[in-house]
């Protein structure tokens, strides 16, 4: 009991920030957003040098879709430590078209462990989605936060998922309280999607980009590449770019 009371007691730092900063540490404020990505995107136009034996046509049947996949992304206010993996940031959760029946154990034995991965219909978030993340995801995210006595509040858009009652049950039995932001306002207010989620997507466009210009990389990547090999390579992708753009400056301060 004395030392579960002890863990409740803010240290003389957390003391100091809750006085400056309010209700809650930087580090137990998290912003979640969603942002579809589908690796090639363009604006219509295509630019190689002069000579290239390769080049990529910006708009192709091979660009996999308007949504290869949805990078749901959690991020902290404040970093943590150094040494601690993504300087604490929590890890992303990639959500791919489909349903997930039929994955081989080769499949998620491969999928790099830094990632959550799920799949929907559409690889978007919809209110099952939505209220399992809240249950499992949000428990990994709150876990230290929690063992210290703290809570926490995740920030959303008004995504319909994010209003319904079991999202708000599963947040609050991680300890965590819900703050909706108005419609339309995410990119002004949460900069998750037009902030950090584009620097972590552009990271990825690049990292891929390398990838294909290994050896026949482009041409397997276009061609008989099988769907659950380019899913294990996004997860690698995904994991390299929030890992360093975590470790090389601060996420979300």
């Amino acid at each position: 009991q004395d030392q579960a009371l002890a863990r409740a007691l803010p240290t003389p730092v957390e003391a100091r920030l809750k006085l400056a900063r309010g209700r809650w540490l930087p580090q137990d404020r998290i912003s979640i957003d969603q942002v579809p990505c589908n690796m090639r995107e363009g604006d219509g136009r295509t630019y190689a040098d002069i000579g290239s034996k390769r080049v990529w046509l910006v708009g192709s049947k091979q660009d996999d879709g308007k949504r290869f996949c949805s990078l749901q992304v959690a991020a902290r206010c404040a970093n943590g430590p150094v040494d601690w993996p993504r300087r604490g940031q929590p890890r992303l959760t990639i959500i791919f078209r489909g349903t997930g029946k039929r994955i081989l154990p080769e499949e998620r034995q491969a999928w790099h462990p830094d990632v959550h991965v799920r799949f929907q219909s559409k690889a978007w978030a919809d209110e099952a989605l939505c209220a399992e993340y809240a249950r499992v995801e949000v428990a990994e995210i709150t876990a230290e936060a929690r063992a210290a006595g703290r809570e926490s509040v995740a920030i959303f858009d008004n995504l319909h998922g994010h209003t319904t009652q079991t999202h708000l049950a599963n947040l609050a039995r991680n300890q965590c309280k819900r703050h909706l932001l108005p419609g339309n306002t995410t990119d002004e207010l949460q900069l998750v999607h037009a902030g950090v989620g584009h620097a972590l997507k552009t990271e990825m466009a690049h990292l891929h980009d390398s990838w294909l210009a290994q050896d026949s990389n482009l041409e397997m990547w276009t061609g008989s590449f099988p769907m659950w090999r380019k899913r294990v390579l996004i997860t690698q992708l995904a994991a390299q770019a929030w890992r360093a753009g975590s470790e090389a400056k601060r996420a979300c301060e």
